[in-house]
């Protein structure tokens, strides 16, 4: 409904002339009559005078009038400003996604590396992982393993203390412990002098 026709409505309903109007508004009885047949509308300040006189919504003249009411600027504002949260909402939930799945990927690699054996860079690990490697016997593989993880104070592995010691560690022991005989006793097969004293006593 448009503004002249609803100041009409309004001061018919109450039986009061335009002059009266003007009066109880403080304008003056022409600018009534132009708001009244639709040549003018009155201003804010006017507005706010006729919606005290009238008992009604500020608001609702303002809107009649083709005014924006104060209530529609506060509404605008918060529209607005809801607006810019929501985007700088949507922004955090994208933000909070990607380290969601960065965390996800630091949790995966740190899991990984406890499933991993000593650290590659470790002499420890290189000289097992070399060890490992070469083509020995079980028997010979563990016995080397059990003496580098001594040599580096390690706590040998069960299945590997275990083991026992490969044959040809047992005979290297034997051949040494009899050529440390025979240099005690002097005599050493080969030998120039200790043949030569052979021949002697012959």
């Amino acid at each position: 409904m448009d503004f002249d026709r609803w100041l009409r409505i309004e001061l018919d309903r109450r039986g009061w002339s335009r002059s009266e109007l003007a009066e109880r508004i403080g304008v003056s009885p022409a600018a009534v009559s132009r708001w009244v047949s639709g040549q003018r509308v009155p201003d804010e300040a006017s507005c706010r005078r006729i919606a005290s006189t009238l008992n009604v919504s500020v608001d609702a003249v303002l809107t009649r009038a083709g005014h924006v009411p104060a209530t529609e600027l506060r509404r605008q504002e918060l529209e607005a400003e809801i607006d810019r949260l929501a985007g700088q909402l949507d922004e955090l939930r994208a933000t909070q996604e990607a380290l969601g799945m960065e965390l996800a990927i630091r949790k995966n690699q740190l899991a990984h590396l406890d499933e991993l054996p000593p650290p590659q860079r470790s002499p420890l690990y290189r000289i097992l992982a070399a060890i490992d490697e070469a083509r020995l016997t079980v028997k010979k593989r563990d016995f080397l393993l059990r003496e580098v993880y001594r040599a580096f104070g390690e706590q040998v592995p069960p299945e590997i203390e275990a083991s026992s010691i490969p044959d040809v560690f047992i005979e290297v022991d034997r051949s040494r412990d009899v050529r440390r005989s025979q240099l005690t006793s002097g005599r050493i097969p080969g030998h120039k002098e200790n043949e030569q004293d052979a021949n002697g006593e012959q």
